[in-house]
């Protein structure tokens, strides 16, 4: 019990938190097919991670065609994350906003040993880009 209770204090403090980037260090990306994210045009691909990781994920991504940008990710950890979930599927999607890809809605459903199926979900919004004036920015 004790290397139980080892690895959930460890996990919620953060301290086995490991590189995640979507790279090629991390995860084999393959081509699948093309779809729409609202109502953008994109690229699906695998990702299938490289090494059994709870901060790296096993699922899809799908890239704008025209910005190469992340639009949305859907998937589950690549390894366990606690004794207490049994499984966990996420959803995040992105959207342009001013010229920058922003989150948009997380939506995350856990099931939970004992207590059954639990979802969070966070919708991301009411962004005010500001850019400083060129002026400020060179010095003038």
């Amino acid at each position: 019990m004790k290397p139980l209770i080892a690895s959930e204090i460890g996990a919620a403090r953060g301290k086995d938190h490991h590189d995640s980037a979507i790279t090629p260090a991390n995860y084999t990306l393959e081509l699948i097919g093309e779809d729409k994210v609202r109502t953008h045009p994109c690229y699906v691909l695998r990702a299938s991670p490289k090494r059994a990781d709870k901060y790296l994920f096993e699922g899809k991504i799908w890239i704008d065609k025209h910005d190469f940008a992340v639009a949305r990710i859907e998937g589950h950890p690549a390894a366990n994350l606690s004794f207490w979930i049994k499984r966990a599927d996420f959803v995040r999607d992105y959207e342009k906003v001013a010229g920058f890809w922003l989150p948009l809605k997380d939506e995350t459903v856990v099931q939970v040993r004992m207590y059954g199926k639990k979802i969070l979900t966070i919708e991301h919004g009411d962004y005010a880009v500001r850019a400083k004036p060129l002026e400020a920015e060179s010095g003038r």
